[in-house]
């Protein structure tokens, strides 16, 4: 699968074994190159790092908090705290790669990704890109989760205009908007998807969607009988 970006970037929490074990199946078998990005392990992340998010996730009511102590309260938000910010800085990490190497487009992938999706496939996908390209758009979601779909009106045949992001596990950035991104993204003040609305809006970026866009994939909530896979970690130590 040749896709006409210049890097293909897959985030990977690396417990999460059968994630990993099938998205390298699937790009052996497409012949996808990607490079994986591991590091940022939440038990790595600092409370000082999260207490933002935290705090935004509380108040937007993102999370349920189990409520049976103020202890227990805490300590569930801490915990999920952590894991966005252990996201949101393998996220940053694809935008900083792609300004140090001067890449006009990158495809960020998560590991939740939907490869079974009959639209993950090179012709489709070329021809979304193709689109974006000749609207000069800055950010194109491709991935779609929670029935989110656009109803504005394009010439394109597979893009549409729109004014927030949609989904983090699948999406295209171009150069231009990465180096904006990077203005604001190292104030680590929400989750990483409120964030990109927060600068889209504020900075005015072009923002299309796929339709239609490649799903998440559901996963079992046990991990039983998983396979350790090879990975390629970007991250320096």
């Amino acid at each position: 699968m040749q896709l006409k970006v210049d890097k293909v970037f897959c985030l990977h929490h690396t417990p999460l074994i059968a994630r990993h074990s099938r998205l390298t199946e699937f790009f052996k078998k497409t012949n996808l190159e990607v490079d994986w990005v591991t590091g940022y392990l939440p038990e790595t992340i600092t409370i000082n790092e999260c207490h933002q998010i935290m705090n935004q996730m509380i108040t937007k009511k993102i999370i349920e908090l189990p409520n049976t102590s103020m202890a227990d309260n805490i300590d569930f938000a801490k915990m999920k705290s952590k894991n966005l910010v252990s996201l949101y800085k393998k996220q940053m990490f694809c935008i900083q790669e792609q300004v140090k190497n001067n890449y006009q487009y990158i495809l960020i992938l998560e590991d939740d990704v939907d490869t079974t999706d009959p639209m993950f496939n090179e012709v489709y996908l070329n021809s979304c890109i193709d689109e974006f390209k000749n609207a000069d758009g800055d950010l194109l979601f491709v991935g779609t989760c929670c029935d989110l779909h656009s109803r504005n009106r394009s010439t394109y045949s597979h893009i549409r205009p729109e004014q927030t992001s949609r989904c983090a596990h699948m999406y295209i950035v171009k150069l231009g908007a990465a180096k904006t991104l990077l203005q604001h993204l190292p104030n680590i003040s929400d989750a990483y998807d409120w964030k990109l609305n927060e600068i889209i809006k504020n900075e005015s970026l072009k923002v299309w969607w796929v339709e239609p866009g490649i799903e998440q994939y559901g996963y079992a909530s046990s991990l039983v009988g998983e396979v350790t896979g090879k990975e390629k970690n970007m991250e320096k130590k």
